[in-house]
């Protein structure tokens, strides 16, 4: 019979399982996609971070091995982007296209079990990580902006042609900022792994 107290189980099973790792990238997700978090619980709504979903999906895909998880992440979009409507927020981009975000972020999701074992700290590991997640940004946004086009009804005269020429040239920031947010969480992973590793070892 192990005589070790609730609370020091508990605190093994955090240092061991992704349960920290989980939530965080629920609440960075929610806290950074939502406006209702924005206005009613930042400190500064004037520097409101950008939107980290896509980053979210290819890390939790690196870190998760779950499809449970990626389920959880999508219906925390979803309830972000409800509660925002539900509180003022304009919801033009609420169109028969929005369900194609499920296939847009999951390509995300994708890339992050390919990169998965992934050495950060090589060459190799940094170039097949910087490849991937270039054409995975790419293919969401080709997705996510192509099903807008053809689905949310703004378009029926524009040509495709012209609809592209006015949207290719946010692609940059998309994938700018999804490699910020990416390069800051495994910086973060990895300055805290040998906490995490020491924290187990010494409750071990």
């Amino acid at each position: 019979m192990s005589s070790q107290s609730p609370a020091l189980t508990f605190w093994k099973s955090l240092t061991r399982a992704p349960v920290l790792v989980s939530l965080s990238l629920v609440a960075v997700l929610i806290g950074t996609r939502s406006q209702f978090v924005v206005e009613y619980l930042h400190f500064a709504p004037e520097y409101r971070a950008p939107d980290a979903t896509l980053a979210i999906f290819f890390l939790a895909g690196l870190w998760i091995a779950s499809w449970r998880f990626a389920g959880v992440l999508l219906a925390g979009a979803a309830l972000a982007d409800q509660i925002a409507f539900a509180n003022g927020v304009p919801d033009w981009c609420f169109t028969a296209a929005y369900a194609c975000l499920i296939p847009a972020y999951m390509t995300m999701w994708v890339a992050g079990r390919y990169c998965r074992g992934a050495n950060v700290m090589s060459a190799a590991g940094v170039l097949k990580l910087g490849s991937v997640l270039v054409v995975a940004t790419f293919v969401e946004f080709v997705i996510s902006s192509g099903s807008f086009f053809l689905w949310s009804g703004y378009f029926p005269a524009m040509p495709a042609a012209e609809y592209w020429s006015k949207t290719i040239g946010y692609y940059p920031m998309y994938l700018g900022w999804a490699a910020v947010y990416i390069v800051a969480g495994l910086a973060i992973a990895m300055a805290v792994r040998p906490l995490r590793s020491d924290a187990t070892q010494k409750i071990a």
